[in-house]
């Protein structure tokens, strides 16, 4: 027999056939170069039955290989040192089988975008008392990022699963929210490249095993709420701590206007135990407010329709990039009514494995028109628009303006 390898080079890139070929089909080797020459010009795939022309057996293997890449590790030229622990305690605990949430936000107000990346900890052994951070890298704005962690005071030594940002206390500054196995983490962005732990001070530092988070506003009135989905993933742990059960109840957080929230879980018809992970948020019956979709591990979702958000005024944007990206991911919307003015990115995720809808929501309270919506694209340029009225959807597109959909 005779081995050969052969490169095809197709529409969507480049494939390795390794072929074990039989002695009557040698004479192949001519069709199968004329076919590579033919799927360079035609988008198709080849087939190996094509190019051999027979039935003979034949052992082949086919993988991808791409003659230019798409993407390049750029992780550690970038300055990306983060490594991801679980606590490497070799007793296989229920919490180390999970990985970590992070993300991209403009914690700077810089127009680049800096990432966070969320960290497990060392819980048992000699290593119990050694930290994992969480680490904050901020975008130098030349491909590059540099930690800075230890001056922005974000650095929680929790251990980590899900995370979410959002500008809870309307000053145009990105706050950070992590769920953690143990206390939950707030921390508000003070606007000069510090933040701010106020879990404590704000109520809502949830000691439950939260996975999935957001903020977002479910009344309405101009300041965003936190949910947080909680669920822990041992079914036996009753057992091992009475204290604590399987099924939990997921928190609602009502934002009280003043830099502090209240619960109320119980009184929002939330009051549901189950094992809950991934949370999305939207307005799937168009209906002026913000509805819920939770997943549950083994049980069945929960669809939470809003009954009440829309009896307050609302404004709904759908930003469309032409310049920047399509979904325009990364644009920042900031709309004046009155005195209350609100700060919102486009992004599609939020907390721990979910996403959600794309249209930026904002709740108005009892204010009857929006004076301005200032949108930031990623590609830096920045569309005004004045006297919009409220209870209305409108199309944001890049460089063109907004209407009425």
């Amino acid at each position: 027999m005779a081995i050969k390898q052969l490169i095809l080079v197709g529409f969507f890139g480049m494939f390795l056939i390794n072929m074990t070929f039989c002695p009557n089909v040698i004479g192949a080797e001519n069709n199968i170069e004329q076919s590579v020459n033919q799927n360079r010009l035609h988008p198709r795939i080849v087939q190996l039955e094509d190019v051999i022309g027979m039935t003979s057996p034949v052992k082949k293997r086919v993988e991808i290989v791409s003659p230019k890449s798409i993407f390049i590790d750029v992780t550690f030229s970038s300055g990306i040192k983060f490594e991801h622990t679980d606590g490497n305690s070799k007793l296989r605990l229920f919490n180390e089988f999970l990985g970590s949430g992070g993300g991209f936000f403009d914690y700077d107000n810089d127009g680049d975008l800096d990432i966070y990346l969320v960290n497990g900890a060392y819980q048992v052994g000699e290593e119990a008392g050694k930290s994992a951070l969480n680490i904050l890298y901020r975008n130098n704005g030349d491909g590059t990022f540099f930690d800075v962690t230890d001056t922005t005071n974000v650095g929680d030594t929790g251990y980590g699963v899900g995370c979410t940002i959002g500008d809870y206390d309307n000053d145009g500054n990105v706050d950070l929210y992590i769920t953690n196995f143990g206390s939950n983490i707030c921390y508000r962005n003070n606007g000069d490249g510090t933040f701010t732990d106020v879990s404590t001070q704000a109520g809502i530092a949830n000691k439950q095993w939260g996975t999935s988070c957001a903020f977002v506003d479910l009344n309405n009135d101009g300041y965003k709420d936190i949910f947080v989905a909680n669920g822990h993933v041992m079914d036996n742990i009753n057992q091992v701590n009475k204290h604590v059960m399987f099924p939990q109840k997921n928190l609602l957080f009502r934002n009280l206007s003043d830099g502090t929230f209240r619960n109320i879980s119980d009184h929002s018809g939330l009051a549901l135990e189950k094992v809950s992970r991934a949370v999305a948020f939207g307005d799937y019956d168009n209906d002026g407010d913000i509805d819920i979709l939770v997943t549950n591990w083994n049980q069945t979702p929960d669809l939470l329709r809003n009954d009440v958000g829309n009896q307050k005024n609302w404004i709904q944007i759908n930003a469309v990039g032409i310049k920047s990206n399509r979904s325009a991911i990364g644009a920042r919307a900031k709309i004046v009514a009155g005195n209350l003015i609100q700060y919102q990115e486009v992004n599609s995720s939020n907390g721990y494995l979910s996403f959600s809808d794309l249209r930026l929501h904002f709740g108005l309270g009892s204010f009857q028109r929006v004076d301005t919506l200032e949108i930031r694209w990623p590609s830096g340029r920045i569309d005004k628009s004045v006297n919009l009225e409220v209870n209305q959807r409108y199309i944001a597109t890049e460089g063109i303006g907004v209407q009425v959909y």
